[in-house]
């Protein structure tokens, strides 16, 4: 049931562009996004359905989301093409990690992600800027969208920093043998 909700985004996503042809439209969709990212981490915790599969799937379509909800707003002309820059620098600083991130999980040497606080700061940020945008009241948006850009920024840095730090401690065996098993702290126990 919490994957059904968390895969409910994507259609969502998809066909946001085409459902967002009025402001009142765009909100209603928006926040029916947000509920079912809300309801399916509440329904999974609830049932005990957490995995780090789950938990994956849930931030990128949360991201998937996000920019084509953000670049519809563009181009409806309902906030300036410029806020992107300041919404998605996580994003863009994050981008190249993808790269590293599927060779690690190739090589078996998956751990969990969490979110920080500066990322949460950021995500709930650009949720009240765009809604703000699609409330009309653009003025309280562009401010908050600087504010939002020093976040992102931060919190891209943060997750990039967190990731560097865990590889170095990960020992890589590049012979293509059996991977290293088990979490970092169960690695140092060892």
């Amino acid at each position: 049931p919490s994957g059904y909700l968390t895969l409910s985004r994507l259609p969502l996503a998809i066909f946001y562009p085409f459902l967002a042809v009025t402001p009142g439209r765009a909100l209603f969709f928006y926040l029916l996004a947000q509920a079912t990212d809300f309801l399916d981490g509440y329904v999974a915790r609830k049932r005990d359905e957490c995995s780090h599969t789950g938990s994956v799937l849930d931030g990128w379509l949360d991201k998937v989301f996000a920019i084509n909800a953000a670049w519809t707003l563009v181009v409806f002309d309902y906030i300036p093409g410029w806020w992107m820059w300041c919404w998605f620098a996580r994003e863009l600083i994050q981008a190249p990690m993808v790269f590293w991130l599927v060779g690690r999980f190739h090589r078996g040497q998956v751990r969990p992600h969490h979110s920080s606080l500066l990322g949460k700061a950021t995500t709930w940020g650009i949720a009240i800027s765009m809604v703000s945008a699609m409330l009309g009241l653009v003025q309280i948006g562009s401010i908050l969208v600087l504010v939002i850009g020093v976040f992102s920024t931060l919190s891209g840095l943060d997750y990039l920093l967190r990731e560097i730090r865990q590889t170095r401690q990960i020992p890589i065996d590049w012979s293509g043998h059996e991977p290293p098993t088990g979490t970092i702290e169960s690695d140092r126990a060892a």
